[in-house]
């Protein structure tokens, strides 16, 4: 599903105080852990519908440049990659933390753009998640479907 919300378009405000979130920047170390699990992370959730056959190098070059995630006792739990006003790639391996995660996501962007879009794929429950945060109902869907080989 394609997104393209805003503020208003929130089921529940915002938070007026939410958690902060740490930036990575292509290049470094924390980027790179960044991209790592959001490799791990697409490649389970679209092993269903379209399974990955990029490299993990091959996939962080189409990463935007900059990820915002949170951590807990050096572990990343959610992250985002975000260019400009589009959240581009959405991973958690901590689904308890999505509500605050969110909350300090939305809160960033917002305070920068009146829109914000976003990807939603139904095999996502991150993304999904998101999405459920959202009054607005998208209009547009894309099937995805696997041609299977037949020997």
């Amino acid at each position: 599903y394609e997104m393209d919300v805003c503020r208003s378009d929130l089921l529940l405000p915002l938070e007026k105080n939410p958690s902060e979130l740490l930036k990575a920047e292509k290049g470094s170390e924390t980027y790179a852990a960044c991209a790592e699990m959001m490799f791990r992370y697409y490649a389970v959730t679209h092993a269903s519908v379209n399974p990955l056959t990029a490299s993990l190098e091959e996939f962080t070059n189409i990463l935007p440049s900059s990820a915002v995630y949170t951590e807990t006792n050096g572990v990343i739990g959610a992250l985002a990659f975000i260019e400009k006003n589009e959240i581009a790639y959405l991973a958690s391996d901590s689904p308890e933390d999505l509500p605050s995660f969110f909350e300090a996501l939305l809160a960033r962007m917002f305070e920068k753009y009146a829109r914000i879009f976003f990807e939603a794929d139904n095999v996502d429950p991150t993304a999904m998640t998101l999405m459920n945060m959202f009054s607005k109902k998208p209009l547009v869907s894309f099937d995805t479907y696997i041609k299977k080989r037949v020997p």
